[in-house]
């Protein structure tokens, strides 16, 4: 992986990367630049620029592990210098992987009810054969990716309350997410 001078050619590196479609490269660009020692302990705007994306590229490929990483250099970074910009990321974070999941949800419901009118058309002894057939169906294969936007959504609540835990200074940010952790749990 490349080094970077600045922050910035890192940053635009990784949107050219984006812009060819090679998210995950760019997700690794956006990572080193973030765990690089030389920009370790300084925070600019650039800084929280790099992250924020870091995190959107996260919430699409669901990479939890990666995000947490960041999240915990991330604090380390901002603690003494800018802590207001630690709690946007967070938000920003928590407020994508929510996005992620009501559009999956809606995908799941739309293509649910495109099903339902097909099952109509189809004969009993087809429905019948499918229920019985052992093969991954398309619904299964759905409920599967809706089921890992809600496990990817549970584990960034956990992963920003784990992060917000010991800063005095943040607790209004930790609440509200310990408030959408409860509503996600009803």
């Amino acid at each position: 992986m490349a080094t970077f001078q600045k922050p910035e050619n890192a940053l635009k590196r990784a949107e050219e990367l984006i812009d060819v479609g090679k998210q995950q490269d760019a997700l690794d660009t956006l990572h080193a630049a973030i765990q690089h020692r030389k920009f370790r302990n300084l925070w600019t705007t650039t800084i929280e620029q790099i992250m924020v994306r870091h995190l959107q590229l996260c919430v699409e490929l669901k990479k939890m592990r990666t995000a947490r990483e960041g999240l915990y250099q991330y604090r380390t970074m901002c603690q003494a210098a800018n802590i207001g910009s630690l709690e946007t990321v967070v938000q920003k974070f928590r407020k994508a992987a929510e996005e992620k999941v009501s559009e999956a949800k809606k995908v799941k419901d739309t293509q649910m009810s495109d099903m339902g009118d097909l099952d109509e058309m189809e004969a009993p002894q087809t429905i019948l054969l499918k229920a019985i057939q052992a093969q991954d169906t398309r619904q299964q294969s759905q409920d599967r990716d809706v089921h890992m936007h809600f496990r990817f959504l549970w584990d960034t609540y956990k992963v920003v309350l784990d992060v917000l835990k010991s800063n005095v200074r943040l607790e209004e940010v930790y609440h509200e997410t310990a408030r959408h952790a409860f509503e996600f749990c009803r």
